[in-house]
């Protein structure tokens, strides 16, 4: 398949959608936990994160070959591989949250 440089699914264009998104999710997850906007403290700690879970998320994203799908085409079995970089992470993130103390974190 020949792309024209118009074509809007290039993978760079898939990662900053996919960092993009992921970052608002986080931001409204996190406006969600506080009910509305956030001390600036507790602000300035999302801040300080966001960076480092993007980059985690992405580089699984990466590892997993979750940028090599074609976003008009995805199939059953790319969707499960969807859902299990989601997984590694989300479980990773969970782990982090309960076995290390919120002040630590």
């Amino acid at each position: 398949m020949i792309r024209s440089r118009s074509d809007l699914y290039t993978r760079t264009n898939q990662i900053i959608i996919d960092g993009s998104i992921f970052a608002c999710s986080i931001a409204v997850a996190y406006a969600l936990g506080f009910e509305g906007v956030p001390e600036w403290l507790y602000l300035k700690q999302f801040l300080l994160w966001l960076p480092y879970l993007l980059a985690a998320r992405l580089f699984i994203n990466w590892r997993l070959g979750i940028h090599r799908f074609s976003p008009p085409c995805i199939s059953l079995f790319d969707a499960i591989s969807i859902g299990r970089s989601l997984s590694v992470f989300t479980l990773l993130l969970l782990g982090l949250r309960l076995f290390y103390p919120p002040w630590a974190i």
